[in-house]
C-alpha cells in the first residue's frame, strides 16, 4: 500500500509542476507538497462500566505518509488537506482474563485543517500552527500477535476512524515557491473503533481509542 501512496504523491507532484506553465485554475498561492511523518501509536483503552481491568499493553512507531495541499485564505491562511497513508497499532491487556493481543491497522487519512502562519521570525523563516479534524477509513485490519487462552477479544475494527488534531511547526523558504517544514502534532482519536468484541457474560464493553504523536517533516512546491 505504501508504494502506491508514494505512486500517487509522485504523479500529483508532476502533474502539479507541468501546470505551472498553463493558465492557473486556482490562486496563485495555492500549494501542493508532500509530508513523512514518524509517530508513535498509541492507545487509550477504557470499559462501560468504568473499571481498570482492560489496558494498551505498549506504543509502537508507524509512519503517516503522502500529499498534501494548502489552500490560501488570505496571505497566512490557509486550509490544509491531502491522501494521507497511516499505518496504527491497536493494543488491549487484560491479565485477570489472560488476554494480551496486538492488531495492525492500515487506513487513508483525509485532513481538514486551519493552518495559520506567523510573520517571518528570520530570513524565510516562519511559524505555524494547525488545528482540525482528520478523517480516516480503514484499508486493511490484520492480527499481530494473539496471546489469550481463548478466542481473539477483539474480533473486528470498525471501517472508519476520526480524530482532532494539534500541530506546530517551522517552515523555511529555500526559493520563490519552494519550501520545507518540520513540526510536531498530535492526534487524538474520538471513535471508539471496536465493532466487535468477544461477548461473555459479564464482560464490560470496552470503548478503544487510537492516538498518535508525529514529527512532520515534508517540502511545499
Amino acid at each position: 500500500m505504501k508504494k502506491y501512496i508514494l505512486l500517487i504523491s509522485v504523479c500529483l507532484i508532476s502533474t502539479y509542476a507541468l501546470s505551472k506553465d498553463l493558465p492557473p485554475t486556482y490562486p496563485a498561492e495555492n500549494r501542493l507538497g508532500i509530508k513523512i511523518s514518524p509517530s508513535i501509536s498509541f492507545n487509550r483503552v477504557n470499559t462501560n462500566p468504568d473499571t481498570s481491568s482492560f489496558s494498551s499493553s505498549r506504543s509502537a512507531l508507524r509512519l503517516i505518509i503522502g500529499p498534501i495541499y494548502d489552500i490560501y485564505i488570505k496571505e497566512r491562511y490557509c486550509l490544509s488537506t491531502g491522501l494521507l497513508y497511516a499505518a496504527k497499532r491497536a493494543s488491549i491487556k487484560n491479565e485477570k482474563l489472560q488476554i494480551s493481543e496486538e492488531h495492525s491497522l492500515q487506513y487513508l487519512q483525509l485532513p481538514i485543517l486551519f493552518k495559520l502562519y506567523t510573520n517571518e521570525i528570520s530570513l524565510d523563516t516562519k511559524l505555524y500552527f494547525q488545528l482540525g479534524g482528520v478523517f480516516e477509513v480503514k484499508i486493511e485490519e490484520r492480527a499481530a500477535k494473539i496471546n489469550t487462552s481463548h478466542s481473539p477479544f477483539i474480533k473486528k475494527f470498525k471501517p472508519f476512524d476520526a480524530a482532532t488534531l494539534l500541530g506546530v511547526g517551522v517552515e523555511y523558504g529555500i526559493s520563490s515557491g519552494i519550501s520545507v517544514f518540520g513540526g510536531i502534532s498530535y492526534q487524538r482519536g474520538l471513535v471508539n473503533t471496536i465493532k466487535e468484541q468477544a461477548s461473555e457474560e459479564g464482560e464490560q464493553k470496552v470503548l478503544f481509542k487510537n492516538d498518535f504523536i508525529s514529527i512532520d517533516i515534508g517540502a511545499r512546491f
